[in-house]
């Protein structure tokens, strides 16, 4: 388990890095090289670098290093035996709460691969943790701690990582396949008739 905790740990902190060092190119902007008497400007190509502000650069940077901290805490409570057992799903009754004015949440963008369609160097994370799935501990640990799915896919989806068999979620009752429910109800289609053919009137 600390072999699997190392090698996560270590992707994680090369992703960081790969981050920080895309973030601080970003703000220092095009790169000026001059040879001999003759100036040359560094022209990149206009792409969706530009939407995501610093702040979220900084967001990611702060929960990767979360996500390293809480992965390790999990493994250690894994090998302690100290991982608390898993409790029933509770219904409960829903709330109603005042609508308040809040600040806008800074949140990290849910599109798949994202950070792969922006930062370059992080193809090569994405490859480390696909080695890393391959492991025949890492299904044993989920196994044993499903808390560790919830670490892992987030950062699967954010690297366009394919999640394996062992680490999906199970299908909603109504979505799967060979499911009793019976299917929702459609409103009839209106059924139109011709009308018959008008007849003039013919004066007496």
């Amino acid at each position: 388990m600390k072999g699997i905790a190392t090698r996560f740990t270590d992707l994680l902190a090369r992703l960081r890095q790969a981050v920080a060092v895309f973030a601080n190119r970003q703000q220092q902007g095009p790169r000026v090289v001059t040879i001999g008497s003759q100036t040359y400007v560094e022209l990149t190509p206009p792409s969706r670098h530009s939407t995501i502000p610093g702040p979220t650069w900084l967001l990611l940077t702060e929960r990767l290093g979360r996500l390293a901290q809480r992965f390790r805490a999990l493994i250690a409570r894994v090998e302690a035996g100290k991982l608390p057992k898993p409790r029933p799903p509770q219904i409960r009754p829903p709330q109603i709460r005042p609508a308040t004015a809040r600040a806008p949440v800074p949140r990290l963008p849910a599109a798949r691969g994202w950070i792969n369609a922006r930062i370059p160097d992080a193809a090569s994370c994405a490859g480390t943790l696909i080695v890393l799935l391959q492991d025949p501990a890492m299904p044993e640990l989920v196994r044993a701690a499903p808390q560790a799915g919830r670490l892992l896919r987030p950062i699967c989806r954010a690297l366009a990582v394919d999640l394996p068999d062992w680490l999906r979620l199970p299908r909603h009752p109504e979505r799967s396949e060979g499911s009793t429910l019976p299917p929702p109800r459609r409103r009839p289609l209106p059924i139109w008739y011709p009308s018959p053919p008008r007849t003039r009137k013919t004066a007496p």
